[in-house]
This record gives C-alpha cells, sequence and structure tokens, in this order.
C-alpha cells in the first residue's frame, strides 16, 4: 500500500519526473486510485462497514513506493540512525493509513469478479470483459471493453493493463447499479429454462418409445406363443 499512501499524503506531488512515459503512468494511477477511493468511501457508508483496501488490484508504480522508503532511509541517516525522525514519519503518514484500511476485515474485492458475480447470478451467456493491447507509433495502450448480448457497456482506453482493467470494471458496476433495468437485454435465463425443458420433454419421448417399443416386442411375443 505505500503507492497509495504516497498519493493519500501528498508525497507524491512532489515526484521529480525524468520521463514523460512514467509521469503518464502515476497519472493514471492517481486517477484509478482517487475514483477507487471514492467508490469504497461512498460503499463503506451505505453498508455500515470500515473502508476497505480501496488499492486492491490496482498495478501501483514501484517509483511511488520507492519515495516513500527513500524518505525514511534519508530521516534515518540525517539523525544518524536514530530512529526518532523515521518514527515520527510513520506516526503521522503511515499508522494513520494502516489503522483506517489495513485490517483484516478490510481485504478489497476487484470490481471484475464483482462484475462476474452479477452476471454469473443473472445466468448470462453472453457476457464478455476483455482487453486488447494497442500499439500506434511505439506507444502501447489498452482497451478494455465489457460487453453484454453484443452492447457495449463500457470502453476504455488506458497505458496501463491493470489499471483499465478495474477502472473499465468499476464503471460498468457504477453503470449497472445507475441503470438496473439495463439486464432485460440479457434473456439467459429464459432461454437456459427453455432448453431444460426442451432437453426434458425429449427425455420423456425418448423413454416413451422405448417403452412403446419393449411393450409391442412383448404383445409379439406372447401372440406367438
Amino acid at each position: 500500500p505505500l503507492s497509495a499512501i504516497c498519493v493519500e499524503s501528498g508525497l507524491a506531488k512532489h515526484l521529480i519526473y525524468g520521463s514523460t512515459d512514467l509521469r503518464r503512468k502515476i497519472d493514471a494511477f492517481e486517477g484509478a486510485l482517487n475514483a477507487a477511493r471514492v467508490v469504497a468511501g461512498e460503499r463503506a457508508k451505505q453498508s455500515g462497514q470500515p473502508p476497505r483496501e480501496y488499492w486492491s488490484g490496482l498495478s501501483t508504480p514501484k517509483e511511488l513506493s520507492d519515495l516513500v522508503e527513500a524518505l525514511l532511509g534519508a530521516l534515518l541517516m540525517s539523525e544518524d540512525f536514530d530512529s526518532c525522525g523515521a518514527r515520527a514519519m510513520f506516526d503521522n503518514v503511515l499508522k494513520p493509513f494502516f489503522d483506517r484500511y489495513s485490517r483484516p476485515d478490510s481485504t478489497g474485492e476487484h470490481p471484475a469478479n464483482a462484475l462476474s458475480v452479477v452476471f454469473q447470478k443473472r445466468k448470462c451467456e453472453w457476457f464478455r470483459n476483455s482487453i486488447q493491447e494497442n500499439n500506434n507509433k511505439g506507444v502501447k495502450t489498452y482497451t478494455r471493453s465489457v460487453v453484454i448480448h453484443d452492447v457495449v457497456l463500457v470502453e476504455l482506453d488506458g497505458p496501463d493493463a491493470a489499471i483499465t482493467s478495474f477502472t473499465a470494471a468499476q464503471m460498468a458496476l457504477d453503470a449497472l447499479a445507475g441503470d438496473p433495468g439495463f439486464l432485460s437485454v440479457c434473456d439467459c435465463a429464459e432461454r437456459i429454462a427453455e432448453r431444460r425443458q426442451t432437453a426434458q420433454a425429449n427425455k420423456y419421448e425418448k423413454r416413451t418409445m422405448a417403452r412403446m417399443v419393449e411393450e409391442q416386442d412383448v404383445a409379439e411375443v406372447d401372440s406367438l406363443i
């Protein structure tokens, strides 16, 4: 969670970037992280439960966690390895974050898993949550698509596959929550019930035919006797 701590505490604002790609990657992470934090906070209020580890499932830039570790190391060295400075940073920056989010009962769930559960309960067979890698003049991006019965619910582009997947799945959940009637496009449950009914009818017909043939054979044998 150090990358999340780095963003939430404001430390990330002081990072000096050496490349445009790094800046783009961290901006994308911050956007996804902030969106996930808002959603986690709203769900915590609705459920009356403590907020969950909203950063779970995101691809975290190593540079952000490195910044936190470097600051702790610098404090130790500046104080001749006296832990007072590092302890103060832990007590004021890290500990409040850990106390708020990192508890045994606060493990977060990736929205893609929650999305799959929604469609499994609906018995949807025409649900697709796919990702495509794009390469435009050496710049790699990813497109995550959530499609139900050929209807595009969410299509999102981003520079990081994990962040794009996380954000797209969360957007899909939010869209479904805002428009429950959207799922009316799915008639898979009815189709499954029809197939099951047809299969049972065919099975009954085969059994009936087999019994009739058997009875006919018995009748022919009896007539011969």
